[in-house]
């Protein structure tokens, strides 16, 4: 039995590549989970409802550490600010960083809706500072790099 070359392209392209998993193009902030450009698979920022506020976890793989963090809008209210706050071990890095909230085409975001990736200005300065305190070296793996993070998931927790 003979497979038609034309059949055989269709089902490739219905089918596509085995495994894939779709990405989703954006979401809103209190349902989203996000992954930065550099260091993807060592770090992951997840969103929360904390009431009508807007919680974070910061994981960090390598060494098993989750931190929360609170979102603070200031004015003007396109100024989003990612706060840390103590974990469960009463550990509070004392980070604040400037957080821009962007759509697929790169305008922000203010409102929240429609997000595709965060970008922050001084996420890795506060936590080499935080490890510099703690007596332990930053490294590869411990400090969440700042700059652009991509959409991971979607979906209400």
């Amino acid at each position: 039995m003979r497979t038609h070359p034309v059949l055989m392209a269709v089902m490739v392209l219905t089918l596509g590549p085995v495994g894939a998993v779709a990405q989703p193009a954006s979401c809103r902030l209190g349902e989203a989970s996000f992954r930065p450009l550099r260091g993807a698979s060592e770090f992951e920022l997840r969103s929360r409802r904390a009431g009508d506020a807007i919680g974070w976890d910061l994981v960090v793989t390598a060494t098993g550490e989750t931190y929360p963090f609170r979102t603070e809008v200031e004015s003007p209210a396109t100024e989003w600010v990612l706060v840390s706050e103590a974990n469960t071990q009463g550990i509070d890095p004392g980070v604040r960083t400037p957080m821009t909230p962007r759509r697929e085409d790169g305008a922000v975001a203010a409102d929240g809706n429609g997000v595709a990736r965060l970008s922050f200005l001084h996420l890795a300065q506060g936590f080499i500072a935080h490890r510099e305190r703690a007596g332990r070296l930053s490294g590869a793996g411990i400090s969440p790099p700042s700059g652009v993070w991509t959409l991971s998931g979607c979906g209400s927790r």
